[in-house]
């Protein structure tokens, strides 16, 4: 389900800009697999056309790329700091082909070429523009939210650090009126023996 909700945008995206087909085109037959655990784990093959086509999990993939769920905003508003943090394993070139179209396929021009048949050139302009704003006010907003948790755990930290360390004192002196309690036993039995012993 999700594979095929993917798949359908990013293959009209792909055909709306040719340049995109052709350079995936060179890749054809070689499979992906994108993560963002857990909310993503797709296995996509390229066929002969340079567009995308789902394949099983157990199929063998030639790149894996991995990112955060929490970047995914900040790819979709095609911010390039985020796309410098995807994680990437196996053949490198299919990967930065396609990140270099992730980067420059002009989404918000399509959905306005899209709609402007329905809605009109003036309106699907304005709607391309909103959707492109909306979608970087969100990732500016995760990027916040990161940053602001970020920023508080690392302040926190030593007050972390502080209670762990209360914790093991509090241990500590627990174990030593443990012991000391047991020294004082023994010498009142030592006591005791010895003076029985001297009477």
């Amino acid at each position: 389900m999700l594979t095929s909700a993917i798949i359908a945008p990013a293959n009209h995206l792909l055909r709306s800009e040719k340049w995109g087909c052709e350079s995936l085109r060179v890749h054809a037959g070689r499979a992906i697999c994108i993560q963002a655990l857990p909310l993503i784990n797709l296995t996509l093959q390229i066929n002969e056309h340079g567009e995308l086509q789902s394949v099983g999990r157990l199929h063998a993939v030639d790149t894996t790329m991995r990112f955060s769920p929490l970047q995914v905003p900040s790819l979709l508003a095609q911010e390039s700091r985020a796309f410098d943090r995807i994680q990437i394993a196996g053949d490198e070139e299919l990967a930065k082909a396609l990140i270099v179209i992730g980067k420059n396929i002009n989404w918000a021009a399509i959905l306005a070429q899209d709609v402007s048949g329905v809605i009109g050139d003036v309106a699907a302009h304005r709607l391309g523009r909103s959707a492109e704003q909306l979608m970087r006010w969100q990732a500016g907003y995760f990027d916040r939210v990161t940053q602001t948790v970020t920023e508080y755990l690392i302040e926190e930290k030593d007050y972390l650090i502080k209670d762990v360390a209360i914790r093991k004192f509090s241990e500590e002196v627990q174990n030593l009126q443990h012991d000391t309690a047991q020294l004082e036993q023994r010498l009142m039995q030592l006591m005791q023996h010895s003076m029985l012993a001297s009477s």
